[in-house]
């Protein structure tokens, strides 16, 4: 098995599930943006279940090395890496649309309490370093908990960028995300470092890009 054709296959399907629905989206559908035929795709995955759910797996496991790859690169000042670790998460979220959140947790419940235990470790344990360390550089106020930056981030994370929040509300995850963003993160600055460093996050290219190494 070629395992460059198996990622081309997962990135294939990440674009047709994410702009849609699980749904919505046919095998057929995959294997004609790819050019190949549905037989040769059914070699690598044996239906579309399955290809979601390593299309899942393989999207955590790239979250979590961007965030590594971020993290590791002491050379940069605090805030270009927090800023760094913000945009992969925008960049997720600007590539879902909120149709496909619903749909997941409708149809394989399973799959997304696996996205969310795997966004509350993120967010506990690699954000949750940062901000520490933030602190302690000076960069960020220290007279907030940093414990309690990071449980209401999470929170409001958990209670809006959801698909029983946004199914009801006309915003996107990726607009809900700016918002928690603005709300908190900007508070939590120190005076000096936010007028250092105007928080805007960038648009985003597109998950194609690797932000890690931008």
């Amino acid at each position: 098995m070629n395992e460059h054709t198996r990622i081309h296959i997962i990135n294939t399907a990440r674009r047709h599930f994410f702009n849609a629905s699980y749904r919505k989206v046919t095998i057929d559908e995959i294997a004609h943006s790819l050019g190949m035929s549905k037989k040769t795709l059914y070699t690598y995955f044996s239906s579309k279940e399955e290809l979601l759910r390593e299309t899942m797996r393989y999207t955590r496991q790239e979250i979590a090395q961007d965030l590594e790859s971020i993290l590791a690169q002491d050379h940069l000042p605090f805030m270009k890496r927090f800023q760094k670790i913000l945009f992969v998460i925008l960049n997720l979220t600007q590539s879902v649309r909120k149709e496909f959140l619903v749909d997941l947790q409708r149809t394989h419940p399973d799959i997304w309490q696996e996205m969310e235990a795997f966004r509350k470790n993120q967010i506990y344990t690699k954000l949750g370093g940062l901000i520490r360390e933030g602190i302690a550089a000076g960069n960020l106020r220290n007279d907030i908990d940093p414990q309690f930056i990071i449980l209401m981030f999470y929170t409001l994370a958990q209670n809006i960028i959801c698909p029983e929040t946004l199914s009801q509300i006309p915003f996107s995850a990726s607009d809900a995300f700016r918002s928690i963003v603005k709300t908190i993160f900007e508070g939590i600055l120190t005076e000096e470092v936010r007028h250092e460093y105007p928080f805007i996050l960038p648009e985003s290219a597109g998950w194609e890009e690797d932000p890690s190494h931008a």
